[in-house]
Order: C-alpha cells, then structure tokens, then sequence
C-alpha cells in the first residue's frame, strides 16, 4: 500500500463478517515497510453496520498508530461488537503526523471470534482451561515440575509412583 496520500483500503459490504451484538472478537495484523522505518502510523479497524450493511454505526481500532519497522511485526487487538451490530468490515490503513514511511507490506491479517471472551493466543495453556480425556504429546518439557500420584503406561508396562518413589518396569 503506497502513501502518496492517506490510504484506507476496506473490505465492501458483500464480504462483511456477521457479528451479533456484544461479540468479542481477537484481531492481528503482521506489517512491515521496505521504506524508512516509522514510529507510528499503522491502523488496523473494525467498521460495524447494521442488518442491512448500509448503517454505519462506529469502529473500534485493533491496532491504533502503532509504529511500522523494516521488519514484519505482528500486532494484535480485541474489539467488542456494539449491541446494534450485525456486520463488521475490516480496515488498514497509514496515517499520523509521525508516518515518514511510504508503503505497508502486510504478510496476514486475522480475525477471529473469541469463545467465552478467552482466547489461547500467545501458544500458552493453563491448567484452568485444559480439561481433557486424555492427552499425548511428541515431546514436553516440564522445567522445575512436581508430580503427586501414580502415571500409568496405557498398555501397562509402566508405572511411576510419584508418592512411594517407586518405579514398575513390566515386560
């Protein structure tokens, strides 16, 4: 997106997102320039409309004047839907007294809904939200970990008892 004067790219009403009032949803733009870097400048917005797509109720700003470096950066934002609101349009653009860069190279944009107002989006999981039947993994690494209890192989083989200090080995 070249700024020869302020650009404010939106998607059009035919691909707008359904939204319900009060909805929560998490966005994120990954954003760059190959000009000179700027200390401010990007905006990522959320447009809200009515059931007909032609109301314009507001907007709420995922990433406001946030600044835009020679390399790709991934910023990222919450916006709640106002209780009016049926459509949503996305929206990125360049402006601020502070913009010296000439153009954007955005590498993604996302827009997801967010289940309960939680949303796993940093690659951590907390014990408060894994509730599972059973779990495996490639590999894991558990640091400084404490274990009480006893873990069982599936197939029986072995057995690690966290309380006693005893290990079963059968073959």
């Amino acid at each position: 997106m070249e700024r020869k004067a302020n650009r404010f790219p939106t998607t059009s009403a035919p691909y707008a997102i359904a939204v319900t009032g009060g909805e929560q949803l998490y966005g994120e733009i990954s954003a760059m320039t190959n000009g000179q870097s700027a200390s401010a400048g990007l905006y990522f917005r959320i447009l809200w409309y009515d059931a007909n797509k032609t109301g314009y109720i507001g907007y709420t700003d995922m990433v406001s004047n946030a600044p835009v470096g020679n390399g790709f950066e991934t910023r990222s934002g919450r916006a709640t839907a106002p209780a009016n609101a049926r459509y949503a349009t996305l929206q990125v653009y360049n402006h601020s007294s502070n913009t010296v860069t000439q153009n954007f190279i955005i590498d993604r944009i996302v827009v997801r809904r967010m289940k309960a107002a939680n949303l796993i989006v940093d690659g951590s999981i907390t014990a408060e939200k894994l509730s599972v039947v059973s779990l495996s993994a490639i590999s894991a690494s558990f640091g400084d970990a404490y274990f009480s209890g006893v873990a069982r192989s599936i197939n029986g083989k072995l057995l690690l008892d966290f309380n006693n200090g005893g290990i079963e080995v059968n073959t």
